[in-house]
């Protein structure tokens, strides 16, 4: 029985740390659009280059956000399976 618990506590502390780090992904792909637009609106002849940076940080979340997202599902089965 105390196994299982431990493995439980590991799978939840696991999954934690996976919610952790999508946050910070979020966080960053809110702070690329938002530094495009501030681009555009404060030197509208730097639109190409901030449009550039935006989509690779976009790019970077979206796959970064896949993962994370199996991850946490993989997790989340073998809590089930735990239980």
């Amino acid at each position: 029985m105390q196994k299982i618990e431990i493995e439980k506590n590991r799978l939840d502390l696991a999954y934690h740390h996976q919610l952790q780090i999508l946050n910070a992904v979020l966080i960053l792909g809110t702070t690329g659009i938002l530094s495009f637009i501030a681009t555009y609106i404060w030197k509208p002849e730097l639109i190409v280059r901030g449009i550039e940076l935006t989509g690779v940080v976009l790019v970077f979340c979206t796959l970064s956000y896949r993962r994370i997202e199996s991850r946490l599902q993989k997790i989340s089965e073998e809590l089930q399976r735990l239980t």
